[in-house]
């Protein structure tokens, strides 16, 4: 589980570069927080991931340049394309992620893994809602307060109370 939680880790440090370049390039202000919320996220995120981490011995680096380059390579390949271009390029890719932690989160019935899905599950969520042209916020900030910086909710009471809702997750549903 350990090698897996690392490798989610990277995978937050891509997702902080990749919507950073899109961040950078966004040129009004309602898209820019939108990136702004799914950086706050990918972010959080990985400090979680890093405190479980390194609590149990693995050194997680504070940027990567393999993941940088990588995220780089991706968005320069979908810069060229609109809004809702973009979002139908990111669902099948981001629900990919999503099916594969949601497996693992219910292989291991760890919180920590828990956490991860619902991560990609809140990101996927706001790209399906960005295509109904509906409001796609409410995922990534229900996100954001469940898991709070404070990563204290990682262990003692409320890791006992995610440690029983791993299967019954209602954000977890299958895409």
């Amino acid at each position: 589980m350990i090698q897996a939680l690392y490798q989610a880790y990277l995978g937050e440090l891509f997702g902080i570069r990749f919507f950073q370049i899109f961040e950078q390039q966004a040129t009004d202000a309602k898209t820019k927080r939108k990136w702004q919320l799914l950086i706050a996220l990918e972010e959080r995120t990985a400090a979680l991931l890093r405190e479980y981490l390194e609590a149990r011995g693995t050194t997680c680096p504070q940027t990567h340049q393999e993941m940088e380059d990588k995220a780089l390579v991706q968005a320069t390949s979908w810069q060229h394309l609109c809004w809702n271009e973009l979002m139908e390029a990111l669902a099948p890719w981001i629900a990919g992620y999503t099916n594969h932690y949601r497996e693992l989160a219910s292989q291991y019935q760890a919180p920590v893994m828990l956490m991860v899905a619902e991560h990609e599950q809140a990101i996927l969520s706001f790209v399906q809602l960005e295509l109904k042209q509906a409001p796609s916020l409410n995922p990534l900030i229900e996100f954001l307060e469940r898991y709070p910086a404070n990563s204290q909710h990682l262990s003692g009471e409320l890791l006992s109370e995610l440690s029983s809702s791993v299967t019954s997750s209602p954000s977890l549903k299958k895409v």
